[in-house]
């Protein structure tokens, strides 16, 4: 689009309609993106026209997922989101910072490093992006027309996105969800670590980041993360009982039609908020989600009768009335 917008012909512009109509058949969630950039060509006064029409072609592609998606909607396939509270948002930062993927069952020093990880992907590498912005307002705002993109592509979307989901359903959540927000989240922090006056401080603030970003991926493709699926579903395949009901979410939807045996077994509607009050019911959840759920220790025990209660290498799973 930068390049479109600064160039002639229309090549360019060819080029920004179909990888930006196939950026968004991958995730509706990218639609604000779409606006962003429409606010950065209103503020750089350039080619209203060229781009009004770009953005007409990618949303008239877009309307065959859009009537996709509307029907599944109607048929209750759209996937559950959790609210948005600090735990989400936190869980959030951790996947751009140095913890992307829950790791079960950690012990030793891998636990302690999970818990650092934690703590520097919000603060350091938080900080580091605001010191950044900081920078740019009051020092370096020579640099806030090469910077612009960046800020709006990141902070439009998330303002939409905390905005519907207080005042509609949420959908700020799984760090899936908004992954094309990451480019203009590490321009933001690379400007931040540029903006560091001392180079010797500077050195090391890269040296810190980039040794925590080497490990994380280290431990993404060495560490086991795979929640075991087919043993839960067998589970309750061999344990459940006429007028039972697995509650959960798409994924275990999902599951259920490909590892289910049983083809009794009957499953509710997506979510917890359907559940038959003191009937029998499975619930069977991702343990990320159901920390999200049930935050703080006996949440859930105060909330239901449990009768049975499992874990399958990140995924819990309750009978419970």
């Amino acid at each position: 689009m930068l390049r479109a917008l600064d160039e002639e012909g229309w090549k360019l512009w060819a080029i920004y309609v179909l990888c930006a109509a196939a950026n968004i058949y991958c995730s509706a969630v990218s639609l604000p993106i779409l606006a962003a950039q429409a606010l950065y060509v209103v503020i750089r006064r350039r080619k209203y026209a060229d781009f009004m029409l770009a953005s007409s072609f990618i949303i008239l592609l877009y309307v065959p997922m859009a009537y996709f998606y509307l029907s599944m909607k109607k048929l209750g396939f759209i996937e559950w989101v959790p609210p948005v509270t600090l735990a989400t948002c936190t869980n959030i930062l951790y996947g751009y910072g140095f913890y992307p993927v829950p790791v079960f069952n950690a012990v030793g020093a891998l636990s302690v490093y999970l818990e650092v990880a934690k703590f520097l992907s919000v603060w350091l590498l938080g900080g580091l992006i605001l010191f950044g912005l900081a920078r740019l307002v009051f020092r370096a705002r020579r640099d806030l027309e090469k910077m612009l993109l960046p800020i709006l592509w990141l902070l439009v979307p998330i303002t939409f996105f905390i905005a519907y989901s207080f005042l509609i359903r949420p959908i700020f959540g799984p760090k899936r969800y908004i992954i094309d927000l990451s480019p203009a989240y590490y321009l933001l922090l690379a400007y931040g670590l540029m903006r560091i006056d001392r180079a010797a401080v500077r050195r090391s603030m890269i040296g810190i980041v980039m040794a925590f970003f080497t490990f994380t991926l280290l431990s993404f493709y060495s560490v086991p993360t795979k929640e075991d699926w087919r043993g839960a579903v067998s589970y309750i395949d061999s344990h459940y009982r006429a007028g039972d009901a697995v509650i959960g979410d798409a994924a275990t939807a999902k599951a259920f039609e490909y590892y289910g045996l049983n083809a009794g077994v009957r499953l509710s509607p997506p979510f917890l908020l359907r559940m038959r009050a003191g009937l029998p019911n499975w619930i069977l959840l991702k343990e990320v989600d159901f920390k999200v759920l049930f935050p703080g220790a006996g949440t859930f025990e105060k909330s239901f009768r449990v009768r049975d209660g499992h874990d399958f290498n990140g995924l819990k799973l309750y009978y419970v009335k």
